[in-house]
Formats: C-alpha cells, structure tokens, sequence
C-alpha cells in the first residue's frame, strides 16, 4: 500500500468516526462495517455483494450479525474531492427543471451516486420500512448528505427477476451539512432527533 493510499484511509476512517460519535449522542445505534456481514442481493442469476461503511438500527440485537428489519439508514464515506466537480456536464444536462432534487445533486459524484444507491437498495430486505425504501448518509469529510429512497410496491420482485427497466425506484438527495457549522450541526440535529422519534414510534 502506497503512502498516499494509507493516508486517505486513514483520512476516511477518522471522518467515519466523527460521523459515527455525533450520530451516537442521540442514542441512536450505529454499527460500522467491522461489526456486521455485508449484504447481499440477487439481479436475475446474479448475486451482488454491497457492505457500507456502517448502518442505523432499531437496537443492537442478540446476534450482531443479525439485523432483519432492523436497520434504517445506510451511511457511506468517501472522499470530499468527489463532488461537483467530477459530474460530468451531459449528466448535468438531463436534468430537468421540475426534478426537485437537480439543485443538491450536483455535490455528489454520479460513480458515488451509483455505489451509495446500490448499498442502499441491497440493504432493502433489513430495512424497518420493509422493501418500501431507506434512509442514507454520504459522508464526505465533514460534510454530510442525507438522501432516501423510495421504491414501488413491485420493486424486489422485478429486481430478482432481473427486470431492472421495471424495477422503478426514486432517490432523492439533501444538501450538505457541515458537521463545523452552526448552521450544519442544527440541521443534523433535527434529522437526528427525527430518525430517532420515528424508531421509537415503530417500537410501539
């Protein structure tokens, strides 16, 4: 491993642990990668294997490895340097005016677009909402992305069967938040605070 390499992993994994330490002052559990399996899912006769950097969950459970219906977001972190910059301008064109999220995309890489979606839907059959959707967070630095997807009700089935036109999906991204802001910290808290509410509402 070359120096540099060693120092953007040591660069990543000291943002991860201050994402992951903020996440955990609203007593919400975060488990990073070295504490569960990675996930699986099936395209048609082949199996794709994802593993974020770390996931929420309802509670740690009995079996660490264990987390059906348990998990509410999926957290990726990547390197600041992948942002705007790297969308390429033809992307940037088929974006449409009424697409409600072209305006907070452009912070997003479209190969970390790509990787985080598909964490994210792989995630699908632990997620707390079922197969309906889940929850993200791109990482970058000390900037923080909150993004969410939405599938339709025919989605994993059409999926397995290696459907993809027909697996239908939406993902939608926030704008970033600084971690070393006012400003970012407060809108943070308030999704934080949020996400908990909604995991003790579907506790009851």
């Amino acid at each position: 491993m070359t120096n540099n390499r060693k120092k953007m992993d040591l660069t990543n994994k000291m943002f991860q642990d201050l994402f992951l330490s903020f996440v955990r002052i609203f007593e919400l559990m975060i488990i990073d990668d070295n504490n569960f399996q990675a996930y699986n899912m099936t395209v048609g006769t082949k199996t794709i294997r994802s593993e974020p950097d770390a996931v929420i969950c309802k509670f740690f459970p009995t079996d660490v490895l264990q987390f059906t219906e348990k998990v509410i977001a999926v957290v990726h972190v990547e390197e600041e340097k992948d942002s705007c910059e790297y969308t390429s301008t033809k992307s940037k064109r088929r974006r449409t005016d009424d697409d409600k999220t072209s305006n907070t995309m452009g912070h997003i890489g479209s190969n970390i677009q790509g990787q985080h979606t598909g964490e994210m839907i792989a995630a699908l059959s632990s997620s707390v909402f079922g197969f309906n959707g889940i929850f993200g967070f791109i990482v970058q630095g000390t900037k923080v992305t909150v993004t969410s997807l939405r599938t339709s009700g025919q989605f994993s089935e059409q999926l397995k069967k290696g459907n993809i036109k027909n697996a239908h999906a939406t993902v939608r991204y926030s704008p970033q938040c600084n971690i070393l802001t006012k400003e970012g910290r407060s809108q943070l808290i308030d999704i934080f605070l949020g996400m908990k509410v909604l995991l003790q509402c579907l506790e009851l």
